[in-house]
């Protein structure tokens, strides 16, 4: 009996160290993960650049992007692109850190921050997130008031990522989430926007493998 006693405790000991184990194993710090640049994409390589125009009576440009490197996910529409720190300390911006985005569809990935200005920061894609480049946000101080732009330059990860974004339309998804993250940043600078939202895409093709080279 005494036996069978011992044998159930040790199972049930066991049993709590293994679900102890599983849960610190989640908890893990991500691991690093190598950049993925535009030269190791698929298909064109796509320039994207999304504005808005605002004027700010009482702000400065470097008031106003503090705000923005403070807390980045307050500017994003949650149930498009959640941003989320990884790695790095709340309210400050620092190179190095990262964040999970996760945006409405199949397009979710990690980013690392890898320059940080008074008025600007730089994002680089992780592997294995769908696209391959960086993105950057920036306000700047024009004549008479602000434009905040998020400006890209990206290739799809691969084939079927090209194909996907095609087919399910997810540039679309990006423009209307950094649509609002700029719409937001005006909020922030308390000031009137000037004229409507605006983006632009330019698409390099790809260039053709000659004779002879490795492709």
């Amino acid at each position: 009996m005494d036996v069978d006693l011992k044998g159930r405790a040790g199972w049930i000991l066991l049993g709590l160290m293994t679900i102890l184990g599983l849960y610190f194993w989640s908890k893990r710090p991500p691991k690093r993960s190598p950049l993925q640049l535009a030269d190791e994409g698929h298909g064109p390589l796509i320039y994207r650049k999304y504005w808005l125009d605002f004027q700010s009576q009482d702000r400065d440009a470097r008031d106003i992007f503090e705000a923005i490197k403070q807390d980045v996910p307050a500017f994003c529409p949650s149930l498009l692109a959640d941003f989320k720190k990884i790695r790095g300390k709340e309210q400050v911006l620092k190179v190095g850190d990262e964040y999970d985005i996760r945006i409405f569809g199949p397009w979710n990935g990690r980013v690392r921050v890898v320059e940080v200005q008074e008025t600007s920061f730089t994002l680089a894609t992780l592997r294995p997130h769908p696209e391959a480049g960086q993105i950057v946000f920036e306000l700047e101080k024009l004549d008479e008031a602000f434009r905040f732009s998020i400006s890209s330059q990206a290739r799809s990860r691969d084939a079927l990522v090209h194909l996907a974004y095609s087919f399910l339309g997810g540039n679309k998804v990006q423009e209307k989430a950094w649509q609002t993250f700029c719409e937001r940043v005006a909020e922030e600078g308390g000031g009137e926007t000037l004229g409507t939202f605006q983006s632009e895409t330019i698409e390099v093709p790809s260039s053709p493998v000659k004779a002879g080279e490795v492709a």
